[in-house]
């Protein structure tokens, strides 16, 4: 999908930032790993604060800007990375974790260069950063609670 305009790119990010605290929300349930339980409900209401500063940016200054993103994926592989089962081994969550972290990291770092207004681009790389947050504890400290 090509985005046009800021509203689109803002609306994808707030689902993807919904997706994700959703996915924590529910890794949490089927673990059994109490440290990692409260590693992934802290994500998840993580992601949710992200969602809420995302349909909070005051964007009616820039609505009427036409501008062109085209990311490297498509936004259903990011849904379809953020299904989990109760089936799902620890391995199989982190795995599914990094990799939709890793996009939406992508999405917001490319966007943020893209754009020309510096505010747009101090937040999308703030909300670029925590991304980068996320995979690092994804990788380090999940990791080691499921040793």
């Amino acid at each position: 999908m090509k985005y046009t305009n800021l509203q689109q790119i803002i609306d994808r990010s707030v689902e993807f930032e919904e997706a994700s605290a959703e996915f924590y929300g529910k890794a949490s349930e089927i673990t059994s790993n109490e440290k990692a339980k409260m590693m992934l409900r802290a994500l998840c209401s993580q992601e949710r604060k992200h969602a809420k500063l995302l349909k909070d940016f005051d964007i009616e200054q820039y609505k009427q800007q036409r501008m062109y993103y085209k990311p490297d994926f498509s936004s259903q592989e990011i849904f379809k990375d953020c299904r989990i089962k109760k089936t799902d081994s620890p391995a199989q969550v982190q795995r599914k974790a990094l990799s939709f972290k890793k996009k939406i990291h992508n999405f917001y770092c490319r966007f943020a260069q893209l754009v020309k207004e510096e505010n747009i681009a101090e937040f999308f790389e703030a909300l670029s950063n925590l991304e980068l947050q996320h995979i690092e504890i994804i990788q380090r400290e999940l990791a080691a609670y499921y040793r």
